[in-house]
């Protein structure tokens, strides 16, 4: 990166970015489980089970549309070739499931986010997650009811 320059990530409806960030000298191993249904993901709608396991790079480039969450977790913590994703299709399920294991000298944490989904690649919370990533982009701050 140039001096001066700085690069924001929206949180994509995931919580704890900030802790990968600030962790990723401790941190040995990251994990992120995502679970859709087969439609969601681009496949067979009937589809169940896992479709893949492997880098988030890997992931990335055959599931471009529903990664979003991977790819934030690989820029905010151990990179794209470090980070292990896991992409799971269940036809029952409307709601998107990301699974989150980080595993560090001394501590882990396991984070389940779920949401669910509008009908396409998107959860719930996503509209609300990008609305306060543009308002921490510009500095507005929003008011909190009493």
């Amino acid at each position: 990166m140039q001096q001066g320059t700085r690069l924001l990530v929206p949180h994509g409806a995931v919580l704890a970015l900030d802790g990968l960030s600030g962790g990723r000298d401790a941190i040995d191993q990251v994990i992120v489980t995502t679970t859709k249904n087969g439609a969601s993901l681009g496949t067979d709608a009937s589809a169940r089970g896992v479709l893949f396991e492997g880098s988030t790079r890997e992931t990335c480039a055959r599931f471009p549309r529903n990664v979003n969450v991977h790819a934030a977790l690989a820029i905010a913590g151990i990179g794209f070739d470090r980070t292990r994703s896991v992409v799971v299709a269940d036809p029952d399920k409307r709601q998107m499931r990301h699974r989150i294991q980080v595993f560090g000298q001394g501590f882990e944490w396991d984070i389940w986010v779920r949401s669910t989904a509008l009908g396409g690649v998107s959860g719930a919370y996503t509209p609300k997650s990008a609305v306060g990533s543009i308002q921490r982009i510009f500095g507005f701050q929003s008011v909190a009811a009493c």
